[in-house]
């Protein structure tokens, strides 16, 4: 993970990259005895699924793609990765979720403050976007690409600090922002996907997305602070 010092103190950290194929393999081997937030009362099953946006599950292979960004997955199977994982799924710096509609603010969410480091810039590696640095419309690449290592010149990080990969770009990361607390509400995702470009990718880049809705563009990582146990 990666340590993000906070303006006013304290800190908390981040996945340096998106969940890969074979971490949420790893999960799904272990299994889960915690129950899901009520929010996610309809979903029974924690595994990639196929659907319109997810017609094969050509992305998801721990085997033959174990660092490509896990896919497929809804809100509810993020979250409980992430608390499986002894994180959660980036919300509030606060603590909890993150207020729907105060997202794209770097004071409020994790996502947001890590990407913008602090709010020092728009885009994860500077003040203006740059075709082709990450994984986007403009790239060779006609999918998801293997985090970290496919576009290095993909990342941030504070000084002395490990770094972060992705965050725009490669696939959309679901975050724990959303407009109420039944499976029908939406959730926000965050940083873009392959196919963006511009505005899409920069750090205050938001989807409305229904929190049981799956996608092969769509995937997360995860957060920690020091307040959890």
């Amino acid at each position: 993970m990666a340590k993000m010092p906070l303006a006013g103190g304290g800190f908390f950290c981040i996945d340096s990259t998106e969940v890969t194929n074979a971490q949420y393999e790893a999960f799904l081997t272990l299994g889960t005895g915690a129950a899901q937030p009520s929010g996610c009362s309809t979903n029974s099953t924690y595994a990639p699924q196929s659907g319109s946006d997810c017609p094969n599950l050509s992305h998801y292979d721990p085997s033959g793609r174990p660092n490509f960004p896990i896919t497929c997955i809804d809100w509810c199977d993020a979250y409980m990765y992430c608390q499986e994982a002894g994180k959660r799924l980036c919300g509030a710096i606060e603590g909890g979720a993150v207020p729907w509609g105060s997202n794209t603010n770097h004071t409020v969410s994790q996502w947001d403050n890590a990407c913008s480091l602090g709010g020092s810039r728009a885009y994860q590696y500077g003040p203006n976007y740059m075709s082709g640095r990450c994984n986007d419309v403009s790239s060779p690449v006609t999918g998801p690409a293997q985090v970290a290592i496919s576009f290095p010149t993909c990342s941030s990080n504070w000084p002395g600090e490990a770094s972060m990969y992705d965050l725009s770009g490669n696939v959309q990361e679901w975050e724990n922002s959303c407009s109420g607390s039944d499976p029908t509400s939406n959730c926000a995702a965050r940083g873009g996907d392959w196919l963006g470009s511009g505005a899409a990718l920069s750090c205050d880049g938001s989807v409305t997305v229904s929190r049981m809705t799956r996608s092969q563009k769509r995937g997360f990582r995860c957060c920690w602070d020091p307040s959890m146990p």
